[in-house]
């Protein structure tokens, strides 16, 4: 939050239609939070104002101090132009810790696999909405996609299931021990899977006498 709107803010949130029992006087439709100076600022500095530029320049000095910080280790900080126009297929070079950052997809700079995986990601969420939508208006019985995990268990909601990808096709290996071998043609094999049924000598098929 910038410094200007402290002490002249009120923030107003209304409570959602799902989830929260309206009966409940804990849970008021609306609720308003007034975003105030620090009592301790408003002493050391005498005014509002004067307390909002304190603000201003000491954000203004750790913004300084983190660059500084992070120059002097090789790296630096983007424009908000620069990340809205960055691609979602471009792989990040920026550093960050191992473990530090948990994305939602790694595509190893696959275009391909990312745009696959990008409109899988979007189609979720749109069904999921309007999954949401439905339950909003008193449906049941709705189908939600698979992946929502907590509106399947948590709240004991059906769901599709999962797309399972078809298995490649495999190729049985040749016994090292067939390799090179050639069938006698004097010998005659059974069907594949099939057994051959005893020779009927009565006119049944299968039976002896």
């Amino acid at each position: 939050m910038l410094p200007e709107p402290i002490g002249k803010l009120t923030l107003e949130a209304r409570r959602p239609e799902f989830h929260f029992d309206p009966q409940n006087p804990d849970w008021p439709e609306t609720f308003q939070l007034e975003v105030e100076i620090p009592r301790e600022l408003l002493a050391a500095h005498g005014d509002a104002d004067a307390a909002r530029h304190a603000i201003a320049a000491e954000v203004r000095r750790l913004e300084h101090e983190a660059r500084a910080k992070m120059r002097g280790l090789g790296h630096g900080f983007g424009t908000p132009q620069s990340a809205v126009q960055t691609k979602i297929t471009r792989r990040a070079r920026s550093f960050v810790f191992f473990g530090l950052l948990d994305p939602t997809f790694a595509a190893a700079g696959d275009t391909d696999a990312a745009l696959a995986i990008t409109e899988r990601h979007r189609r979720f969420h749109r069904d999921h909405a309007t999954c949401l939508a439905r339950l909003r208006q008193g449906e049941s019985g709705i189908l939600w996609p698979a992946g929502a995990w907590k509106m399947r268990v948590v709240h004991g909601m059906l769901r599709r299931a999962p797309r399972s990808p078809a298995p490649p096709e495999r190729k049985e290996p040749v016994p090292a021990a067939a390799q090179g071998a050639v069938l006698c043609p004097s010998v005659r094999r059974p069907e594949e899977g099939r057994s051959r049924p005893p020779r009927s000598t009565n006119g049944v098929r299968g039976l002896r006498s």
